[in-house]
């Protein structure tokens, strides 16, 4: 959380307010996603146990991807033309991460709760896909549009100020 940053005894309430409202529209994205599907988690309890798990390896997954992607974009090391194969490469890599969860699930995990850790595996394999895969867009995405993005700030700051 941002409020780590900032000498709490001496912030003022506003100060730290700004710092940590960031969350909020993210919370609430969370209880529209939870809400509909309450009835499975009274069902499956465990659902609400690993949710923080899994979605902390998909934050970690996408960033990931994301700063590699970034860090090879900056020397040029990857260009436009290169999207569709840094989009294989990283589904591969949200495939694979999974397809190791599952083996360790099917290797590892004897107990009468091995349907659950399959669901939990293959739920992993689809964050790990989609984290790595839209980790690696974000940046290729900006990068294209940076020209366009440049103008339309421009153009909109132009429109503001001078009141057009």
């Amino acid at each position: 959380m941002e409020g780590r940053e900032i000498d709490s005894p001496r912030a003022s309430t506003v100060l730290l307010w700004r710092k940590r409202i960031g969350w909020l529209p993210t919370l609430f994205v969370t209880t529209n996603v939870i809400g509909p599907n309450d009835c499975l988690v009274a069902l499956v309890p465990t659902l609400a146990i690993s949710s923080p798990t899994l979605i902390g390896a998909g934050g970690n997954t996408g960033s990931q991807s994301a700063t590699l992607v970034v860090r090879a974009i900056a020397p040029g090391q990857i260009r436009g033309r290169d999207t569709r194969r840094v989009l294989f490469e990283e589904f591969g890599a949200g495939l694979l991460s999974g397809v190791i969860a599952l083996l360790r699930t099917a290797l590892f995990r004897r107990s009468q709760r091995l349907a659950w850790a399959f669901t939990a595996a293959c739920a992993k394999t689809w964050i790990a896909i989609f984290a790595d895969v839209v980790g690696a867009l974000l940046p290729l995405r900006f990068k294209r549009l940076k020209d366009a993005t440049d103008l339309l700030i421009q153009f909109n700051v132009a429109s503001l100020v001078l009141q057009v």
